[in-house]
């Protein structure tokens, strides 16, 4: 812009000289005066129309950066509540099958024997395949989220995505599904119950052999690497959210 109006300025100083050397117009005459005039007015236009062009110039500027930053913030705004939603999904679902466990625990170890009922078998089974859907359908959302398919945890120096541990979770609950199709029969046939012997995930479930590693270890982890995300620095202020 500078330069423009630069150019303009001297392209109007050109224009006095050749007016007054071409009309032999010289200093203190009426022809001079006009010719004077009319560049100083003819340089007022283009000092004005510059400004006018700067100021627009400007004006579009400062409206792209707003604009832009309320983009960002409007992005980094969803994909927190995509942080948020799987955080709490993942709370409240291991909070269910560990509800579901200690009470299938306690009756089924109601009378010291480890016995499993039919009815008991069903009901807690039924809570369990829910909630292996629900860890499916977490770790199909951590793939497919941009900002969660990078998120990862540093287990023993090893880095282990998130997906990985909602895949860890649900292959888990299916290990225990999977004995009750095979085994639901048998027990549907005790008329006394069966034995918890005869469902051996099924009681490292309850006994918690299994349980604590391979699933409240990875959801915790879950929980630390999703937390840690939300906590990230800001881009462009290079503080934490």
């Amino acid at each position: 812009m500078t330069v423009v109006l630069c150019l303009a300025v001297i392209g109007g100083a050109a224009l006095l000289v050749a007016f007054t050397v071409g009309t032999g117009a010289a200093p203190d005459t009426l022809r001079f005066e006009v010719a004077k005039s009319s560049f100083q007015v003819f340089s007022v236009a283009v000092i004005g129309a510059v400004i006018s062009l700067v100021t627009s110039y400007l004006q579009e500027r400062q409206s792209d950066k707003r604009l832009s930053e309320a983009f960002a913030r409007d992005l980094q705004a969803k994909e927190d509540d995509a942080v948020r939603d799987v955080l709490t999904n993942t709370i409240q679902s291991y909070n269910r099958v560990k509800r579901a466990r200690r009470l299938m625990y306690a009756k089924t170890y109601d009378a010291g024997d480890g016995t499993m009922r039919l009815g008991v078998y069903d009901e807690y089974i039924d809570v369990l395949m829910n909630e292996q859907l629900e860890f499916e359908r977490l770790k199909r959302m951590s793939r497919s989220v941009p900002l969660l398919s990078g998120v990862s945890i540093d287990i023993q120096g090893k880095k282990v995505p998130l997906h990985a541990l909602f895949g860890s979770v649900e292959d888990y609950l299916n290990g225990v599904l999977d004995e009750y199709k095979t085994h639901r029969n048998t027990v549907a046939l005790a008329t006394d119950g069966a034995s918890l012997h005869g469902l051996p995930a099924t009681q490292r479930f309850l006994s918690g052999d299994d349980f604590w590693p391979r699933m409240a270890d990875k959801v915790r982890n879950v929980e630390i690497a999703l937390r840690g995300q939300l906590m990230r620095p800001d881009p462009r202020t290079g503080s934490g959210y």
